[in-house]
């Protein structure tokens, strides 16, 4: 399957190759839980319960994954990005907020666990899609 001008901008765009979870997945702090959409060697996409939630910069999170829970203390995270999508506007009982966080700074060790994370138990965002 071709790539479109879109798609090769978007690629372009990112540093590094995001992935998603085979099933469900979860990130939190001490205060903020989310459902992760994709994750990638810099950075995490959650769905979170509201836009306030996921402070701008924190250290400390821990990704749980097939009944799994994985530590990244000391890591510093800062959140890029908040929104609502427009899909989920009309809904505001229910509305989930998307947090892009990025990874500013992991140690040796958090590198080497993440990517046994998106190693075992994700696939490619392409391949999620067809």
């Amino acid at each position: 399957m071709a790539t479109t001008t879109v798609e090769q901008n978007v690629i372009e765009r990112r540093k590094d190759k995001r992935f998603v979870f085979r099933g469900n997945a979860f990130a939190f702090n001490a205060v903020d839980f989310g459902r992760i959409i994709d994750i990638s060697m810099g950075g995490i996409a959650i769905h979170s319960g509201s836009e306030s939630e996921w402070e701008n910069r924190f250290e400390d999170f821990y990704i749980v994954v097939a009944g799994q829970e994985f530590s990244f203390q000391g890591a510093r995270i800062k959140k890029i990005s908040s929104s609502i999508p427009f899909y989920e506007k009309p809904l505001a009982a229910t509305t989930a907020c998307r947090c892009s966080l990025m990874f500013e700074s992991l140690q040796d060790s958090q590198k080497s666990r993440l990517e046994d994370i998106i190693r075992k138990y994700t696939i490619d965002e392409r391949d999620a899609l067809q």
